[in-house]
């Protein structure tokens, strides 16, 4: 599992294990993205692009035990899109035994040329539509 976040990822980065507590899981920062239920991770991803592209300097992606794979999912799909690069990866343990994943990102170096791109072309497909 973490040997395939690293090569994925292709970045250097920090990799911890900890025990949270319930309490320290339940508060959300206002750039955090918590992936689960029903929504698609298309959604989740464009709440990073949002949260980067509206002045965060890193966007934390958290889920929970089954929806830890959409995670590595969004983060791999910006990345597929050179909009971001992951920081830090942190596994954890709630007090209550569930298994949660963080994953940091920042902004690429092309992110507002890529994501202007991206808005561009939305725009035209709405215009055609």
């Amino acid at each position: 599992f973490c040997t395939l976040l690293s090569s994925t990822l292709n970045h250097p980065l920090a990799f911890s294990h900890t025990i949270m507590s319930a309490t320290a899981a339940a508060a959300k920062p206002k750039n955090q993205v918590r992936i689960g239920g029903q929504k698609s991770k298309f959604i989740h991803a464009d709440q990073v692009r949002t949260l980067l592209h509206n002045g965060e300097k890193e966007v934390t992606v958290i889920a929970f035990g089954a929806s830890i794979s959409d995670a590595i999912a969004v983060v791999e799909l910006l990345k597929s899109q050179k909009l971001i690069k992951a920081t830090k990866i942190q596994t954890s343990t709630a007090e209550n035994g569930n298994e949660f994943i963080e994953l940091v990102v920042e902004k690429d170096i092309d992110f507002d040329k890529i994501y202007d791109k991206q808005q561009d072309e939305r725009e035209a497909k709405k215009a055609t539509a």
